[in-house]
């Protein structure tokens, strides 16, 4: 007999029943309900009781950076809405919602009432937020992408993945050693900056490029890198774990360290690694499935994942949640897909899984064509601690079937609430009011982008702070608000609308996008601040202005993972 959720019995995409529930079941439009708490000493237990679970840090960017609980993924309130059906797709997956102190009325508070709104039923925040979690000893981690790359580092250790540091590598090149030297980074990042002489294959699709590259040049060590450490090591082990014949290395902490050496990069190249040919391609299915029953990955047809895509819900209860990723190129996603699946190349989601899956215990699908790529990315998801994942293969003969009607172009995350929106201005409009003097206007842009330009005058604002009080702020007969593409300004006009009723509340068509296409200019100065940009963290490798020394702080923060996740105790990874 199935065991019962809120009475009616539940099961999930894998054909197994669940029970259980830890929050208070919002009603749609419900304001001012109190949502259930979980306790801090009660967080490892919850974790053990549910197969899925999600908890989600509301607080913003800077703050989770400089100190945030191991297995929260961040959402910060002000993307909430649009962000939260990528990272929770299953309404029915229990969320935990922290913030700094859970004080009523608190930044989890309304979160938690916004997800209810969102129709997701199983809701609490965090008694006492992260003060209370950091009283009881519990310990905490800076940085952003935390867990994968505290495995990217566990890697290293557990594997020995061997590496050459960059005045090595030129000290042997000069004495006539043979090299290739390879980005595994995606081709995007690649061409922004890169080591001389480098080539560009991303993360795992470098098993089938390198027995193509092997064929031709048996003599060749193989150097791997990426801009740091974590793509690279995994990338590396990849290839040994495949049994490439020739030694494989990592370029110790890529372009950074490269850097650091005294070396410099080169911009704007686009040399790639050939495709490989069917000899090739044969033999990297082979050590690709030699790989995937060893680490015991599961494969689906692409008809069973359809069904499950399309079972919206089990017994009428919101759905649990299943991320579906294509893991292929970029380019061969937009030339056709599966609807309903997101584009991420299988080593941006090894080494960031935290930033597209915000479920622990979520059940996985990885989609290539090849039967190569999903299931080395699914292998690393399983070591990581993953164990509902699947590889699935659309082979040519599925795609020219017509089973399914491809979709093309790129990535359309959806889930967010259709909200009727406010009326929308046109810039034309906006301007004239603006030379009038009637406008005081309210940009909810992310920081970096107001900072890189806005409008004439435009005030930047955050969704999570409070900005009412700022002497700066001060409501005229029209309030226009915007962000880049008028989605935050749309969801803050709703907010201001409650409480601004003194001014007409307007929303810019199309936002600073819509703006600049009706040939209008964005201003590039300081512009004015009404609350602390704390929304953005700049990696240091993603960041020309960086510094030495915050880049030697970066890789000792690394460094230091492994040691901190063995004192935290709640995280293992798996070797097989």
């Amino acid at each position: 007999m199935p065991k019962l959720l809120g009475g009616i019995p539940c099961r999930d995409y894998w054909g197994e029943f669940h029970a259980g529930t830890i929050g208070v079941n919002f009603m749609p439009g419900l304001s001012g309900a109190f949502p259930k708490q979980t306790t801090p000493a009660n967080l490892d237990e919850t974790f053990k009781r549910f197969r899925q679970l999600a908890v989600l840090d509301v607080r913003e960017k800077k703050p989770y950076f400089d100190e945030h609980f191991l297995k929260s993924s961040s959402l910060p309130l002000s993307e909430l809405e649009a962000r939260v059906p990528v990272l929770v797709p299953g309404q029915g997956t229990p969320i935990i919602l922290i913030d700094w102190d859970g004080a009523p009325g608190g930044q989890a508070a309304v979160a938690a009432e916004r997800l209810g709104n969102m129709g997701y039923v199983d809701v609490s925040v965090l008694a006492g937020g992260l003060v209370t979690l950091k009283g009881c000893g519990r310990v905490l981690f800076t940085g952003v992408g935390t867990l994968p790359k505290a495995f990217g580092e566990w890697v290293a250790e557990t594997y020995r993945t061997p590496y050459i540091e960059p005045d090595d590598f030129i000290a042997r090149k000069k004495a006539g050693e043979r090299f290739s030297l390879i980005d595994c980074r995606p081709f995007e990042e690649f061409r922004t900056m890169t080591i001389p002489g480098s080539v560009n294959a991303p993360g795992v699709e470098l098993i089938p490029r390198v027995q193509e590259l092997l064929g031709a040049n048996r003599e060749s060590a193989i150097v791997v890198h990426c801009a740091g450490r974590t793509r690279g090591i995994v990338a590396t082990q990849s290839l040994i774990n495949a049994g490439v014949d020739c030694p494989v290395m990592t370029l110790k902490n890529g372009t950074m360290g490269w850097q650091l050496a005294g070396h410099q990069l080169v911009y704007g190249q686009d040399s790639k690694l050939p495709k490989p040919g069917p000899l090739a391609l044969e033999k990297a299915r082979r050590v690709a499935e030699d790989m995937a029953q060893r680490y015991n990955v599961h494969r689906f047809g692409p008809g069973r994942l359809l069904a499950l895509m399309e079972d919206r819900s089990t017994f009428g209860q919101p759905k649990e949640s299943l991320f579906v990723f294509d893991v292929r190129s970029r380019e061969e996603y937009e030339a056709g897909h599966l609807p309903g699946s997101i584009h991420v190349q299988g080593g941006q989601l090894i080494q960031a899984l935290d930033e597209h899956v915000g479920v622990f215990g979520a059940k996985i699908a990885l989609i290539d064509d090849d039967s190569i790529r999903a299931g080395v990315t699914a292998g690393w998801l399983i070591q990581m601690g993953w164990n509902d994942v699947v590889a699935v293969t659309m082979d040519r003969e599925w795609l020219e079937s017509d089973h399914v009607p491809l979709e093309t172009g790129p990535s359309r995350p959806t889930g967010m609430p259709k909200y009727k929106w406010p009326e929308q201005t046109h810039p034309h409009l906006a301007r004239e009011l603006m030379k009038q003097g009637q406008v005081v206007t309210l940009d909810f842009s992310r920081s970096d982008s107001y900072r890189a330009g806005h409008l004439p005058g435009a005030l930047w604002a955050s969704r999570s702070e409070s900005y009412r009080a700022h002497p700066n702020f001060k409501p005229k007969k029209y309030v226009l608000v915007t962000s880049e593409d008028g989605v935050a300004a749309n969801l803050a006009a709703k907010e201001l609308s409650l409480w601004l009723t003194g001014s007409c509340i307007m929303v810019l068509e199309g936002g600073n996008r819509g703006w600049q296409e009706s040939g209008l200019i964005l201003d590039n100065n300081d512009g004015v601040f009404l609350t602390e940009p704390v929304d953005y963290w700049y990696r240091p490798y993603m960041d020309p202005n960086s510094s030495v020394s915050e880049k030697e702080a970066y890789f000792q923060w690394e460094y230091s993972l492994v040691g901190q996740l063995q004192r935290e105790g709640s995280v293992s990874f798996k070797v097989y």
